[in-house]
């Protein structure tokens, strides 16, 4: 039996709305309902406190006519309810976005079809939130599920109450008192078999390890809640300093890590990395202490590489046209009339310099070393090009030709890559 207090569903639904000021009672909430026990619960709890609700069910076709028949027990409960319940079938879709892709898991691809026809949902019918059904003992899950993972940020921190529009109002609430909720009101619910299967991690989690751990001691629920929340609210304000000292919208600009931001921004910067396309593992061949000067990781729009003095560089790649800022250049005047071209440095770009009262040529790779130069000021370096030979490279140097000059000279300007 749950120590919890009869009702406590329902009133963890409104202090939770009260809470975090959703107007439960103002605005519409699309529910996603499996038609299980904790989303029938959450169904019942919503139409008792007369909260507008609407309803959404996915039926994958993967259980046969168990499938069918969650939908049909959905449907007649919404009936019942006089709530307006709205129903994928994935199987019968033509759309070609519930189609699975390749390097899906089948609980990945479930996932992507089951959000984005709620958000389809809640955009035609102007829902403001998505209630999901996840509970306390779900939380507690989670510590585990991602400790297996190595993602031990996102293991104490658990599950988040908000997350955007997707709420999770049932959050602080134990599967013991949603039992006794439906038992109370003769209500049964469906009950999905593969919930029992033990080749998914959640229910290897569930069976091995979280159940005999509760059976002995059922607190270790109230006690794990009360740790995640004090260790969300830390994980927030480290966050908060991270977005501060790194603001996203700066990264065109490049940013400086050192070695050790990983641990003192513990969990944020791995979050950011990733949403960058990178993965756990880019991360720990950049920052991990037997990294090596020069190491290198890219996605399709950023790079992120190890330079001297333990530092890390991180950019976005940018082209020409829409970052540099202009670039003025003085060129003999008849130069004007030749072929100039603005571009970028390439491998293996050379240029003929002044050595005393020499003239040598270099190659421009080697110039960036003498002038010790990141990855970053060599990748936006600008070159100018005239009749194929290049004169001048941005911030370095100029050719001999052009440095020793005795022609009368003009200011051209750059503009990206266009001269004016």
């Amino acid at each position: 039996m749950s120590n919890q207090p009869a009702n406590y569903l329902l009133n963890s639904i409104l202090a939770e709305s009260n809470r975090w000021e959703w107007n439960l009672d103002r605005q519409l909430t699309l529910l996603g309902v499996s038609g299980g026990r904790d989303s029938t619960a959450m169904l019942l709890a919503f139409v008792e406190l007369k909260l507008p609700v609407i309803v959404g069910h996915v039926n994958y076709g993967l259980r046969g006519e168990d499938s069918d028949g969650d939908v049909e027990f959905v449907r007649e409960l919404c009936d019942k309810l006089e709530v307006k319940c709205f129903i994928l079938n994935v199987k019968d879709s033509k759309s070609g976005r519930f189609e699975i892709r390749s390097g899906e898991s089948t609980q990945v691809w479930a996932r992507r079809v089951r959000y984005d026809f709620f958000q389809e949902i809640m955009l035609e019918n102007g829902a403001v939130y998505l209630a999901v059904a996840h509970h306390l003992q779900d939380h507690f899950e989670h510590l585990f599920i991602y400790l297996s993972r190595g993602q031990n940020h996102h293991a104490f921190s658990g599950m988040r109450i908000q997350n955007g529009k997707l709420i999770r109002p049932m959050l602080k609430v134990k599967p013991s008192s949603i039992v006794e909720f439906l038992k109370h009101r003769g209500v049964v619910w469906r009950e999905d078999a593969s919930n029992e299967s033990l080749k998914y991690l959640r229910n290897k989690v569930r069976w091995g390890i979280v159940t005999p751990l509760l059976a002995e001691n059922e607190a270790l629920l109230d006690e794990f809640l009360e740790s995640s929340q004090h260790f969300q609210v830390s994980f927030d304000e480290i966050r908060q300093q991270f977005e501060l000292k790194w603001p996203r919208k700066d990264l065109k600009k490049g940013f400086w890590f050192k070695a050790d931001d990983r641990w003192t921004y513990w969990g944020v910067l791995d979050d950011f990395m990733r949403g960058l396309g990178f993965t756990s593992s880019d991360v720990e061949q950049i920052f991990g202490l037997t990294s090596k000067v020069g190491a290198l990781r890219e996605t399709g729009n950023y790079v992120m590489c190890k330079e001297r003095n333990s530092q890390i560089l991180l950019y976005e790649k940018v082209v020409i046209d829409d970052f540099y800022d202009d670039w003025r250049i003085n060129v003999p005047r008849q130069w004007k009339e030749k072929n100039l071209e603005i571009r970028q440095w390439q491998q293996g770009d050379k240029i003929k310099i002044a050595l005393g009262n020499k003239m040598i040529t270099k190659k421009i790779s080697d110039v960036f070393v003498d002038l010790k130069w990141n990855r970053l000021q060599k990748q936006r370096c600008r070159i100018l090009v005239v009749d194929g030979e290049i004169m001048a490279v941005e911030g370095a140097l100029m050719s001999w030709e052009l440095q020793f000059s005795g022609e009368i000279m003009v200011e051209i300007v750059v503009h990206g890559k266009n001269i004016g």
